[in-house]
């Protein structure tokens, strides 16, 4: 056993600026020192940016050391304060520096997302996926997209199938309008499907008996006559005045319920009155009315409850047919999802997790044993950085492996993960911050010995001023007493949101190194809109948007060499982020927003995007506008003939030459943006022609989804959002905008989620429901109280956004609130600051509210301080190199030139026309149901397409056709419909087999296959489709590594019952 076994599994929480990367790499290093292999250990986080800070960090560390005694002994010293151990000797260090240095093309020193990709890569054919899994980050929604094309492509094949899928989307959004039935299933996809994933079992979704103890039982109907009647007399015992028409209105609103369906909670009485009868229970004998008390009778008491029995009934039974609906509408598109997976291996980062999850079934969860055993045998340490970020999926795919390791016997082996849950703010994006004390719950059982240790929390931050670091303690520190405005609920919810917050609190402090750094922190509260009147030039932005231009203006007057400070401005959004941008260019200062693609901030560039969406599609219509209305106009033609020109010139030279053949028909002698914009373009385009599988509206998503880097700007101010701005530093921080909205108001979520009670680390969903509205569900007990946790836990979300803005900040930070509104209900992020640093302050638009540090703190210099890099030049089109144009790569579709077709596969483009390549597509979708077939077996095909399952079964009465789907014997794996990308002599080769067999000996090595290829011509014609097979010959050679006479290809011709080996 070697000595890295005295390190034990440790967790670790770090907050802002205090060295998780160091603490990391420290881990590292000491494993290294203990005589740990560098291909056992296993380094993770969540960006390739801090991926290579953290190799950079270990291999500067460990080379420094190897290099120098002094350096050695400073490493060595860091490791005994951490309760690592160290190097026996500098000869030690420099001999890990060799190994590491050595290992490094096979280091894992990575991201959680490229690791798993690696994962799938290794096991891509036990996963039913032929062709190398491939991703595009930046072509996600494209790719979801597709798949969405997908869908509704089979589901129109049909009749009965179209009318499934509308019935459920009908429900879905059953009483919305809705302008766009793909958009709207693009929103509604977009938002829940990983709910989906993460609970793909129907009974879950809408199932009443789940959500209430004894389910959700239909009252009886109400007599409506015998209604209004007692409401009625209850009216007339009420004394003429207000109060006698306010129940005659909500008499109004209970008629126009029952004609509509509809009930109206905006009627403050019908609200009233439903909050008091809806919910099981005991009912007041009374009902305030304005200022009166009205007495009501027994029967209308029970006429009451019996009517509001009904509408609860009907309000929730429309929420579990919606919440049904859409998961009618999430399986479909699923199903759909793992079809293009398994054909095109095309996958997004989060496929890739949910498919390697045990979760995701009994044959994954037995092929991830499997997997498990040969990866537990190669990896012995874990260490996950920015922990809280890990979602419950990405947790699911590695558990089983850390089990293990926390079960060694031996005690060889470790895990280390270091987060922070403060800066928690992607649970929109999956991330789970209860993770991190879940699993201390799962491996430290009370009453046993820890299996993790807890390491002391980092509060020493590196990274900011004293001064800050006092203002973020003073927020942070009074949330528990701050004061609160006049609302009851959001009393009861503070109580617990603020008991939530302080388990991971512990207060900060300067680094030494910074002990004597000057800085300074401003609060300014701005009057309430309407309280005085904006400059005419900044009329048009919000207030505080105005005060932080001026802000920026002050600044760069004040401070000497202002171009060489880093400054973020930080917003709320992407339009706050916009007015921002306006508000100091109307002042003449330069700033970078960082939030949208730099690359169309131009009329140019979308336009000559929507020309290569014409040439693919001349149909599109609103292309063809754009291009029409554009610059493009006068050097284009949109005839037929030059637009088929178009087309042809991407297939050959890619959409490089594309743009390099339309910018020489451009004069931008004058337009030096646009010059500058379409250069970069050209080197987009060309990086893209080097990917497989490329195509017009991939192409435009690729596009769009590229930034300038913000240090090309020529601008040391950075505007950009909250969220965007996690991982960065600055020395000079502005929160001018932190939302309008109370951070507990407006946060009902569109799903009701209920977790199954308990501290394990995968919580199970117990019911999802869709949100009725507010008022309604508020009656309701069980609803109520999950729609209160929601609050709280988005509050919570709330406070760690700004905790991560205010955390930004090296020297300077100016927070710029507005006061609320007089008697206001609703806490905001503005309110926290105010109330916190500044409790009853007045407002004032120029002199701050509260303010520490030097306010002049540029003019002190201290001698650790590091002066900033002066900003990049602005790009010159002059000074630019010219991307070299390369030739792509010939790409070619296996099926395409050969069988006369001319998309994304031949079949699809027979000489019979439209009709005929519908019906091939239904036929081969039938032969993907078929695994293996018994002698003289008919199977039973899941299909409502009595045309193409005739031609199957007929073609199957055929025994020489039978004969080829029949288990030959032996080891033989069965692929359907399984795509491959291969290059072949020069031309890089797609395709799609319909049927391979392939032949394995006792070592699992392939020896022989067979590609089985349905045709549905009329005519067989072999010679026809003899290239075709040819090259699938090749492809399977270069794929299973098969001589290719080891290879039969075999011709099935559905109409004719013939089986033709070529």
């Amino acid at each position: 056993m070697n000595t890295a076994c005295s390190i034990r599994s440790a967790a670790m929480a770090a907050s802002a600026g205090t060295g998780k990367t160091f603490a990391l790499s420290s881990r590292y290093l000491a494993l290294l020192a203990g005589g740990a292999d560098p291909a056992s250990i296993v380094a993770l986080t969540f960006t390739r940016k801090a991926a290579g800070e953290i190799l950079a960090r270990i291999l500067t560390r460990l080379a420094q050391a190897a290099a120098s005694a002094k350096e050695f002994a400073d490493l060595n010293r860091h490791l005994v304060d951490g309760g690592l151990p160290e190097f026996a000797s500098h000869a030690a260090a420099q001999a890990a520096l060799h190994d590491l240095v050595h290992a490094l093309p096979g280091l894992r020193i990575g991201t959680l997302d490229s690791f798993f990709l690696q994962i799938l890569r290794q096991f891509r054919l036990e996963y039913g996926i032929a062709a190398e899994p491939g991703i595009a980050p930046d072509v996600q929604a494209a790719e979801e997209d597709l798949v969405l094309q997908r869908l509704l492509g089979q589901v129109a094949a049909t009749e009965p199938h179209r009318r499934e899928l509308m019935e459920a989307f009908q429900r879905a959004t059953f009483g919305e309008e809705k302008k766009s039935v793909y958009g709207a299933l693009q929103d509604l996809i977009g938002n829940q499907y990983e709910l989906y994933r993460r609970a793909p079992r129907s009974e879950l979704w809408g199932d009443a008996s789940r959500i209430w103890p004894g389910g959700l039982p239909a009252p009886a109907q109400p007599d409506w006559p015998t209604v209004f009647s007692t409401l009625e007399d209850q009216a007339e015992s009420i004394p003429p005045g207000q109060a006698q028409n306010d129940w005659r209105r909500f008499i109004g609103v209970l008629r126009a319920c029952r004609q509509t369906g509809d009930f109206d909670f905006g009627n403050t009485l019908a609200n009233r009155l439903y909050q008091a009868f809806a919910a099981p229970g005991e009912t007041g004998a009374s009902i305030q009315i304005r200022k009166s008390e009205v007495k009501l009778s027994a029967e209308t008491r029970h006429t009451l409850a019996g009517v509001f029995a009904h509408i609860r009934h009907a309000i929730l039974g429309r929420q579990i047919a919606r919440t049904r609906g859409l998961f009618q509408l999430l399986s479909a598109y699923g199903r759909s999802r793992s079809e293009h997976i398994r054909g095109s291996g095309q996958v997004a980062f989060s496929d890739i997790a949910h498919l390697l999850s045990p979760a995701a079934g009994a044959a994954v969860a037995d092929l991830r044993a499997r997997m498990d055993y040969r990866l537990d045998a190669r990896f012995r340490h874990w260490l996950l950085d920015e922990f809280q970020d890990t979602s419950l999926v990405q947790w699911s795919v590695i558990e089983n492996l850390v089990d293990e390791v926390i079960q060694d016997a031996e005690g060889g082996r470790t895990f280390f993960y270091v987060g922070d849950v403060k800066q928690a703010i992607y649970e929109w994006r999956g991330g789970d911050p209860r993770l991190f004390r879940r699993i201390l719950a799962k491996y430290n059982r009370p009453g046993a010995a820890p299996a993790i240790d807890v390491s002391e929390p980092l509060v020493a931050s590196w990274r900011s001023s004293p001064v800050v670091l006092e203002a973020v303690n003073r927020v942070f520190n009074a949330l528990a007493g701050m004061p609160l405005p006049r609302n009851e609920q959001l009393h009861g919810d503070w109580i617990e949101i603020a008991g939530r917050w302080q388990p991971e609190w512990t207060a900060h402090r300067a680094a030494d190194p910074n002990k004597d750094l000057s800085g300074h922190v401003a609060l300014h509260v701005l009057p309430r809109p309407g309280q005085e009147e904006p400059e005419e030039a900044e009329a048009s932005y919000p207030p505080a948007i105005q005060r932080a231009a001026r802000l920026v203006e002050q600044l760069r007057g004040e401070i000497p060499d202002f171009d060489r400070h880093s400054v973020a401005i930080l917003t709320r959004s992407n339009p706050d982020g916009r007015n921002m941008l306006g508000a100091l260019a109307a002042k003449g200062i330069h700033a970078v927003w960082a939030g949208n693609s730099e690359l169309l901030d131009n009329t140019l560039i979308p336009a000559v995007l929507s020309l290569a969406r014409l040439s693919e599609h001349p149909g599109d219509e609103f292309a063809r506008q754009h291009v029409l209305m554009s610059a493009l106009a006068p050097v284009v033609s949109l005839e037929p003939v030059e637009l088929t020109a178009w087309a042809r010139l991407i297939r050959e030279q890619g959409y490089a030459g594309f743009v390099t053949r339309l910018a020489a028909r451009l004069d931008l002698s004058q337009a030096p943006l646009e010059q500058n914009r379409l250069r970069l373009l050209i080197s987009i385009a060309a990086d893209f022609d080097r990917m497989p599988g490329g195509n017009a509206l991939l192409f435009c998503s690729h596009v769009q989804a590229q930034e300038i880097p913000a240090e090309q700007s020529g601008s040391n101010i950075h505007i950009l959002t909250m969220h965007k701005a996690k991982g960065l530093e600055y020395d000079i921080v502005i929160l001018p905008a932190l939302g309008s909205n109370g951070i507990t108001a407006h946060s009902k979520e569109p799903l009701l989620v209920h977790e199954r009670a308990g501290d394990e680390p995968l919580p199970p969903v117990d019911w999802i429901l869709s949100s009725p509205e507010t008022k309604a569900l508020e009656a309701d007990p069980v609803l109520a109280a999950q729609y209160a946790e929601d609050r709280r836990h988005n509050a919570l979300e709330e406070l760690r956004l700004l905790y991560v803005a205010m955390t930004r900040a090296k020297r300077a930070l100016y927070l710029i609130t507005t006061a609320p509104a007089e008697k206001s209900s609703t806490l905001r992020l503005d309110n926290v600051l105010q109330n916190t640093l500044a409790p009853g302050a007045e407002a004032d638009p120029e002199i701050p509210a509260w303010e520490a540090g030097e306010r002049e703190w540029w003019r002190r210099k201290t001698g650790d301080e590091k002066p900033a890099d002066a900003p990049c030049a602005p790009l010159r089109f002059e000074t630019l190199p010219r991307a070299p144009f390369e030739r792509p790569m010939e790409s070619h579709i296996a099926s395409e030139d050969h069988a006369g077709g001319e998309g994304l596969d031949g079949r699809y483009f027979r000489p019979e026309g439209a009709e005929a390549r519908d019906l091939g597509t239904r036929v081969h979708a039938l032969f993907e149901q078929i695994e293996w077939l018994a002698a003289g077996e008919l199977p039973k095909l899941e299909t409502r397409d009595p045309l193409a399952a005739g031609l199957v079964t007929e073609f199957l009465q055929h025994p020489d056709a039978h004969a080829v789907l029949e288990h030959p014997g032996g080891a033989v794996e069965l692929l359907r419909e399984q795509a491959f990308e291969a290059v072949l002599d020069g031309r890089w080769l797609s395709g799609k087999i319909d049927r391979l067999h392939l032949e394995r000996d006792a070592a699992g090595l392939p020896v022989r296959a067979r590609v089985l290829d349905f045709k549905t011509d009329r005519t067989p014609d072999p010679g026809r489709h003899r290239l075709q097979m040819d090259d699938y010959r090749q492809a399977v050679a270069r794929l299973f590594g098969l001589p290719p006479g080891q290879i039969v290809c075999t011709l099935l011709f559905v109409r004719t019952g013939d089986a033709i080996e070529l």
